[in-house]
């Protein structure tokens, strides 16, 4: 069952993370930062590093174009 549930979490972190390169992408900046949050919600840092610091690193990015 955790697997079942980590696949689904994983699959909703995917969707976020694309979510946020796409609205990046179109120069909708806060939306983009939303969704990267939404991603790293369920890519904590404990569980899957590399795709936490990823979408912390795009997260960071799409804020900084904000400025």
């Amino acid at each position: 069952m955790i697997a079942v549930v980590d696949e689904a979490n994983d699959a909703r972190a995917i969707v976020q993370n694309n979510l946020g390169a796409a609205l990046w992408r179109q120069g909708k900046l806060e939306e983009a930062v939303a969704a990267y949050s939404e991603a790293m919600k369920e890519w904590t840092r404990e569980r899957v590093p590399l795709e936490f610091t990823d979408a912390l690193r795009e997260k960071t990015r799409a804020a900084r174009s904000e400025e």
